[in-house]
């Protein structure tokens, strides 16, 4: 499932976490919210971002016996 979480933290920081798109389709997903917060002062990339595409749809592939 495809998710954008807003984290806001009381001194005003805004987190966003994007869940369930692989590669770097996430950060052009969450580009122009990026734009409209403000400027980005840190990235932390999850291990779906090093995923490709393809290794993402066949983790959700189930062999057929």
């Amino acid at each position: 499932m495809e998710t954008i979480e807003f984290v806001i933290r009381p001194d005003g920081r805004v987190e966003v976490q994007v869940q369930g798109i692989a590669g770097t389709e996430c950060a052009r997903v969450s580009h122009q919210i990026e734009q409209d917060l403000g400027q980005v002062t840190r990235r932390e990339w999850t291990a779906e971002y090093f995923q490709t595409v393809a290794q993402s749809q066949d983790a959700h592939v189930r062999p057929h016996y």
